[in-house]
This record gives C-alpha cells, structure tokens and sequence, in this order.
C-alpha cells in the first residue's frame, strides 16, 4: 500500500508500489530475454560442408556473394566430403509461458493483485465489473491506495494555500472542502454508471445535482 514499508519498519518513507517484487520482476526480464533470444535462434538453418562456401571473385577481383553474410541460416562445417542438410530446431515456448506466467502470478500475490491480473491461463478473463462484484485482491489494494492518496493530496492543497496565504499571494480559504474525483473507468464501466444514476434520479433517489 502507499505510504506502507514491511522491510524498514522505522522509516517514515513507503515503499514503491513493485518494490517487494524486486526479484521477481528481475526473473521476469531475464526470463523474457531468454524467450527471444530463442525465438531468433530457433529458425531453420542450412548445414553445409565447406566446399559449397568457397569464394569466387569476379572480373574487378571482389568476392561474390550468393547470400547475406550477416544471417545465420548458413552454418559452414569443415568436412571431407560435400554434404547439405537442413536443422530446424524446436522451439520451447510452452515451456517459457508457463515459467513467465509462473512469475506473473507470484508478483500478483506480493504486490496485492488477484490472480490473473498479469498472468493469463489462456481460458478465462475477467472483466472490470466482474473484479468490482467479487470484491478481489486487486479492487481492494485500489480502495486501500486511493484512502491514502486521497488524503495526502488534500494535505498537499491545504499546505500549498497556507504557504500562500503566508507569502501574501493568497487570500481566501486556507482549508477548503476538498474533494478528489479519481477515475473509476477502468473498474467500472461509464455506460453502467450513466444507467444507474439514470434509474436512481427516476425514483428519486438521487437528484440532479449530485
């Protein structure tokens, strides 16, 4: 949670929002790298004997190339007689999927997320008012975060009208009602909001100007 610290129980500062998912998230990355660096790796490749790899020059005396020198399809082996084979090596990706969503659900868990926030088994997916009505892990550390901003941002506002009003450039109210209107959009859908208040101003229970 914001304003929160579970490693340096005496500090007045919080942690980060990932920072007990350092190493994790370090795994993440290098476990990624090693998907891609596989993904290159793994396409088809030519192996050949040396005899199909010697340099012919042209009339001005400069090699001539019978394909891009920078791939690595081309693999050149030093043999006795002339050979030409094809290597397609298979690719792991089942493996480094489950291994990425492995992490991705650890770092769920440690940063206070519901499972398959990140991490994705590839049959079901959970929508924003789905996460709302089951009360999960991930609409819960919003609220607790949200409290935490919330007042910390109306602090800051009263701080900066005191510090105002102080230096003379500011004469009005130095403790206001403050409000802070964080977008819920991505929890709720608009759409449904609109229907609700909608019904609610039909029966009266909520006005038109609220």
């Amino acid at each position: 949670l914001a304003g929160k610290n579970n490693i340096s129980y005496g500090s007045p500062l919080g942690l980060g929002v990932i920072d007990n998912a350092y190493k994790q998230f370090f795994d993440l990355n290098e476990k990624y790298d090693q998907f891609m660096w596989e993904i290159e790796e793994a396409g088809r490749k030519i192996l050949a004997s040396d005899h199909f790899f010697r340099v012919k020059y042209d009339a001005n005396g400069r090699p001539i190339r019978r394909f891009d020198s920078k791939t690595s399809v081309f693999q050149k082996l030093r043999a006795d007689e002339e050979f030409i084979d094809e290597f397609a090596p298979s690719l792991r990706s089942s493996e480094f999927i489950e291994s990425i969503n492995f992490i991705l659900r650890i770092i769920e868990m440690q940063n206070g997320f519901s499972a398959g926030t990140f991490s994705f088994d590839g049959q079901s997916v959970k929508t924003a008012t789905e996460i709302v009505s089951e009360n999960t892990d991930t609409f819960q550390t919003r609220q607790d975060n949200v409290l935490i901003v919330s007042e910390c941002l109306s602090d800051l506002v009263i701080s900066i009208l005191e510090l105002a009003s102080a230096m003379g450039v500011y004469s009005g109210n130095v403790a206001p009602d403050i409000t802070v209107d964080f977008d819920d959009g991505v929890f709720t859908d608009k759409n449904t909001r609109m229907d609700y208040s909608g019904k609610a101003m039909t029966f009266g229970i909520m006005s038109k100007m609220t």
